[in-house]
Protein backbone atom coordinates (compact mmCIF):
# COMPACT_ATOMS: atom_id res chain seq x y z
CA UNK A 1 0.00 0.00 0.00
CA UNK A 2 1.94 3.16 -1.00
CA UNK A 3 1.71 5.83 1.44
CA UNK A 4 4.13 8.32 -0.52
CA UNK A 5 3.34 11.93 0.48
CA UNK A 6 0.55 11.60 2.91
CA UNK A 7 0.39 12.32 6.16
CA UNK A 8 -0.20 10.61 9.32
CA UNK A 9 -4.01 11.10 9.19
CA UNK A 10 -4.05 10.42 5.24
CA UNK A 11 -2.24 7.34 6.08
CA UNK A 12 -4.81 6.03 8.42
CA UNK A 13 -7.46 6.86 6.40
CA UNK A 14 -5.77 4.85 2.96
CA UNK A 15 -5.01 1.61 5.38
CA UNK A 16 -8.49 1.86 7.03
CA UNK A 17 -9.68 1.55 3.34
CA UNK A 18 -7.19 -1.42 2.48
CA UNK A 19 -7.37 -3.12 5.68
CA UNK A 20 -11.34 -3.01 7.23
CA UNK A 21 -12.69 -5.20 9.61
CA UNK A 22 -16.00 -6.48 8.24
CA UNK A 23 -18.73 -8.24 9.76
CA UNK A 24 -17.55 -11.69 8.07
CA UNK A 25 -13.83 -10.70 9.16
CA UNK A 26 -13.14 -14.32 10.97
CA UNK A 27 -10.52 -15.87 13.62
CA UNK A 28 -10.41 -19.88 13.13
CA UNK A 29 -8.28 -21.79 15.63
CA UNK A 30 -7.40 -25.36 14.34
CA UNK A 31 -5.75 -28.68 15.35
CA UNK A 32 -5.66 -31.33 13.20
CA UNK A 33 -9.35 -31.92 11.87
CA UNK A 34 -10.69 -29.84 14.67
CA UNK A 35 -11.45 -26.25 14.50
CA UNK A 36 -13.38 -23.62 15.90
CA UNK A 37 -14.47 -20.19 14.04
CA UNK A 38 -15.94 -16.88 15.59
CA UNK A 39 -16.58 -13.55 14.51
CA UNK A 40 -13.33 -11.40 15.13
CA UNK A 41 -15.48 -8.82 17.17
CA UNK A 42 -16.14 -11.44 20.00
CA UNK A 43 -12.49 -10.37 21.03
CA UNK A 44 -12.68 -7.09 19.99
CA UNK A 45 -10.32 -7.45 17.33
CA UNK A 46 -9.26 -4.60 15.31
CA UNK A 47 -6.48 -3.33 13.13
CA UNK A 48 -4.37 -1.12 14.87
CA UNK A 49 -4.37 1.46 11.83
CA UNK A 50 -2.51 4.62 13.42
CA UNK A 51 1.00 2.05 14.98
CA UNK A 52 0.75 0.76 11.32
CA UNK A 53 0.90 4.47 9.66
CA UNK A 54 3.10 6.11 11.95
CA UNK A 55 5.34 2.71 11.52
CA UNK A 56 5.35 3.31 7.37
CA UNK A 57 5.77 6.86 7.65
CA UNK A 58 9.01 6.55 9.74
CA UNK A 59 10.56 5.22 6.27
CA UNK A 60 11.87 7.96 4.33
CA UNK A 61 11.70 10.63 6.49
CA UNK A 62 15.10 11.86 6.48
CA UNK A 63 16.07 15.11 6.84
CA UNK A 64 17.43 16.23 4.10
CA UNK A 65 15.92 16.14 0.50
CA UNK A 66 18.69 14.66 -1.11
CA UNK A 67 18.34 10.89 1.44
CA UNK A 68 14.94 11.50 1.12
CA UNK A 69 15.23 11.16 -2.65
CA UNK A 70 17.39 8.19 -2.06
CA UNK A 71 15.03 6.44 0.18
CA UNK A 72 12.18 7.08 -1.45
CA UNK A 73 13.54 5.13 -4.56
CA UNK A 74 14.76 2.54 -2.51
CA UNK A 75 11.46 1.77 -0.91
CA UNK A 76 9.82 1.51 -4.81
CA UNK A 77 13.02 -0.98 -5.65
CA UNK A 78 11.99 -3.03 -2.33
CA UNK A 79 9.44 -2.13 -0.48
CA UNK A 80 9.18 -2.16 3.67
CA UNK A 81 7.15 -5.27 4.53
CA UNK A 82 5.54 -4.25 8.01
CA UNK A 83 3.01 -6.30 10.30
CA UNK A 84 -1.02 -5.56 9.77
CA UNK A 85 -0.85 -5.45 13.93
CA UNK A 86 -4.45 -6.90 15.07
CA UNK A 87 -5.32 -5.25 18.42
CA UNK A 88 -7.70 -7.26 20.88
CA UNK A 89 -9.28 -7.71 24.50
CA UNK A 90 -6.87 -10.19 25.91
CA UNK A 91 -9.61 -11.02 28.38
CA UNK A 92 -12.31 -11.85 25.32
CA UNK A 93 -9.48 -14.26 23.73
CA UNK A 94 -9.17 -16.26 27.00
CA UNK A 95 -12.45 -17.05 27.34
CA UNK A 96 -12.08 -18.10 24.02
CA UNK A 97 -10.00 -20.17 24.41
CA UNK A 98 -11.35 -21.40 27.61
CA UNK A 99 -14.59 -21.98 25.38
CA UNK A 100 -12.90 -24.14 22.85
CA UNK A 101 -10.77 -26.23 25.40
CA UNK A 102 -14.18 -27.19 26.89
CA UNK A 103 -16.13 -27.70 23.53
CA UNK A 104 -13.28 -30.20 22.31
CA UNK A 105 -12.38 -32.16 25.84
CA UNK A 106 -13.10 -35.58 25.12
CA UNK A 107 -12.58 -38.11 27.44
CA UNK A 108 -10.99 -41.16 26.22
CA UNK A 109 -12.49 -44.96 26.54
CA UNK A 110 -11.07 -48.15 27.80
CA UNK A 111 -11.35 -50.94 25.91
CA UNK A 112 -13.76 -53.51 27.07
CA UNK A 113 -14.95 -57.06 26.97
CA UNK A 114 -18.81 -57.41 25.94
CA UNK A 115 -21.24 -60.12 25.02
CA UNK A 116 -22.99 -60.86 22.02
CA UNK A 117 -25.33 -64.18 22.36
CA UNK A 118 -22.91 -66.59 23.79
CA UNK A 119 -19.82 -64.65 21.67
CA UNK A 120 -16.96 -62.60 23.73
CA UNK A 121 -16.83 -59.23 22.05
CA UNK A 122 -13.69 -56.95 22.16
CA UNK A 123 -14.74 -53.06 21.93
CA UNK A 124 -11.71 -51.32 20.79
CA UNK A 125 -10.39 -48.45 22.92
CA UNK A 126 -10.94 -44.68 21.80
CA UNK A 127 -7.99 -41.71 22.38
CA UNK A 128 -9.55 -38.34 23.91
CA UNK A 129 -8.53 -34.73 23.50
CA UNK A 130 -7.11 -32.25 25.25
CA UNK A 131 -6.71 -28.60 24.44
CA UNK A 132 -3.59 -26.83 26.26
CA UNK A 133 -4.70 -23.68 27.29
CA UNK A 134 -1.68 -22.14 28.06
CA UNK A 135 0.12 -22.89 24.72
CA UNK A 136 -2.72 -22.07 22.79
CA UNK A 137 -3.27 -18.56 24.24
CA UNK A 138 0.67 -18.23 23.80
CA UNK A 139 0.14 -18.83 19.90
CA UNK A 140 -2.94 -16.82 19.35
CA UNK A 141 -1.36 -13.34 20.86
CA UNK A 142 2.11 -14.51 18.37
CA UNK A 143 -0.67 -14.46 15.50
CA UNK A 144 -2.80 -11.82 16.01
CA UNK A 145 0.58 -9.54 16.52
CA UNK A 146 1.19 -10.70 12.72
CA UNK A 147 -1.88 -9.66 11.65
CA UNK A 148 -2.46 -13.69 10.93
CA UNK A 149 -6.56 -15.01 11.70
CA UNK A 150 -5.37 -18.25 11.54
CA UNK A 151 -4.29 -20.07 15.19
CA UNK A 152 -2.72 -23.26 15.02
CA UNK A 153 -3.97 -24.65 18.87
CA UNK A 154 -1.72 -26.76 20.30
CA UNK A 155 -3.38 -30.04 22.16
CA UNK A 156 -2.57 -33.13 23.29
CA UNK A 157 -3.97 -36.80 23.05
CA UNK A 158 -5.26 -38.68 25.99
CA UNK A 159 -4.66 -42.28 25.76
CA UNK A 160 -7.12 -44.99 27.98
CA UNK A 161 -5.57 -47.05 30.51
CA UNK A 162 -6.71 -50.28 29.26
CA UNK A 163 -6.23 -51.52 25.37
CA UNK A 164 -7.98 -54.25 23.12
CA UNK A 165 -3.70 -55.80 23.29
CA UNK A 166 -4.40 -56.09 27.17
CA UNK A 167 -7.57 -58.43 26.79
CA UNK A 168 -6.81 -60.23 24.10
CA UNK A 169 -7.30 -63.87 25.73
CA UNK A 170 -10.37 -63.28 27.29
CA UNK A 171 -12.47 -65.50 24.91
CA UNK A 172 -15.07 -67.25 27.90
CA UNK A 173 -17.64 -65.87 30.30
CA UNK A 174 -16.98 -67.74 33.52
CA UNK A 175 -20.35 -67.18 35.63
CA UNK A 176 -23.33 -65.15 35.51
CA UNK A 177 -25.69 -64.28 38.43
CA UNK A 178 -29.35 -62.52 38.23
CA UNK A 179 -31.35 -61.01 40.85
CA UNK A 180 -34.73 -58.82 40.06
CA UNK A 181 -35.70 -55.84 41.79
CA UNK A 182 -39.19 -53.95 40.94
CA UNK A 183 -37.96 -50.83 38.99
CA UNK A 184 -41.48 -48.59 39.37
CA UNK A 185 -39.41 -48.03 42.66
CA UNK A 186 -37.99 -45.14 40.83
CA UNK A 187 -34.92 -43.57 44.04
CA UNK A 188 -33.66 -47.47 44.13
CA UNK A 189 -33.33 -48.45 41.10
CA UNK A 190 -31.66 -45.81 40.13
CA UNK A 191 -29.17 -46.05 43.02
CA UNK A 192 -28.69 -50.02 41.42
CA UNK A 193 -27.68 -48.33 38.02
CA UNK A 194 -25.34 -45.92 38.93
CA UNK A 195 -23.60 -49.04 41.58
CA UNK A 196 -23.77 -51.32 38.31
CA UNK A 197 -22.49 -48.77 36.02
CA UNK A 198 -19.93 -48.01 38.22
CA UNK A 199 -18.57 -51.72 38.20
CA UNK A 200 -18.68 -52.66 34.85
CA UNK A 201 -16.09 -53.45 32.56
CA UNK A 202 -13.64 -53.69 35.79
CA UNK A 203 -10.79 -55.50 34.50
CA UNK A 204 -8.38 -57.41 37.01
CA UNK A 205 -5.16 -58.98 36.51
CA UNK A 206 -4.41 -62.39 38.34
CA UNK A 207 -3.76 -61.71 41.97
CA UNK A 208 -5.13 -58.27 42.17
CA UNK A 209 -7.90 -57.82 44.85
CA UNK A 210 -11.20 -55.92 43.89
CA UNK A 211 -13.29 -54.15 46.66
CA UNK A 212 -16.82 -53.08 45.91
CA UNK A 213 -16.77 -50.44 48.56
CA UNK A 214 -13.78 -48.80 47.35
CA UNK A 215 -15.51 -48.65 43.75
CA UNK A 216 -18.60 -47.22 44.39
CA UNK A 217 -17.04 -44.52 46.88
CA UNK A 218 -19.50 -43.04 49.47
CA UNK A 219 -23.04 -43.23 48.92
CA UNK A 220 -23.80 -39.68 49.43
CA UNK A 221 -26.26 -37.06 47.64
CA UNK A 222 -22.92 -35.71 46.50
CA UNK A 223 -21.98 -38.10 44.50
CA UNK A 224 -25.03 -39.25 43.04
CA UNK A 225 -27.05 -41.52 45.32
CA UNK A 226 -30.65 -41.10 46.01
CA UNK A 227 -32.82 -41.91 49.33
CA UNK A 228 -34.64 -45.54 49.12
CA UNK A 229 -35.32 -48.22 51.43
CA UNK A 230 -32.27 -49.71 53.49
CA UNK A 231 -31.39 -52.00 56.32
CA UNK A 232 -29.92 -50.29 59.22
CA UNK A 233 -29.13 -52.26 61.81
CA UNK A 234 -31.83 -54.96 61.36
CA UNK A 235 -34.86 -52.45 60.53
CA UNK A 236 -35.84 -50.73 56.97
CA UNK A 237 -35.34 -47.19 56.72
CA UNK A 238 -34.36 -44.39 54.37
CA UNK A 239 -30.85 -44.07 53.82
CA UNK A 240 -28.72 -42.78 50.49
CA UNK A 241 -27.74 -45.33 48.50
CA UNK A 242 -30.32 -47.91 49.41
CA UNK A 243 -30.05 -50.93 46.59
CA UNK A 244 -26.57 -51.20 46.89
CA UNK A 245 -26.84 -54.27 49.19
CA UNK A 246 -28.84 -55.85 45.82
CA UNK A 247 -25.48 -55.21 43.50
CA UNK A 248 -23.35 -56.32 46.06
CA UNK A 249 -25.30 -59.88 46.18
CA UNK A 250 -25.80 -60.68 42.68
CA UNK A 251 -21.76 -59.80 42.51
CA UNK A 252 -20.93 -61.53 45.07
CA UNK A 253 -22.97 -64.86 43.70
CA UNK A 254 -21.41 -64.55 40.24
CA UNK A 255 -17.69 -64.29 41.60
Amino acid sequence: IPLSGLDLTGAVQKLESAFPITAESNLEFKDGEKNYIINLSVIEGRYDHQAMAESALKYGNEENSASRLASGLRLRAAPVDLVAKLVFSEEKLKETIKTIEKEWYKQPENAKVAMSGEEVIIVVEKTGYNLDFEKTLVRARQALNKGNLHIEAQGRILKPELTSNSLEGINTLLAEYATNFDSSEVNRSHNIDLASSSTNGVFMKPGETFSLNRRLGPRLEETGYLEAPAYIGGSLSLDFGGGICQVATTLYNAV
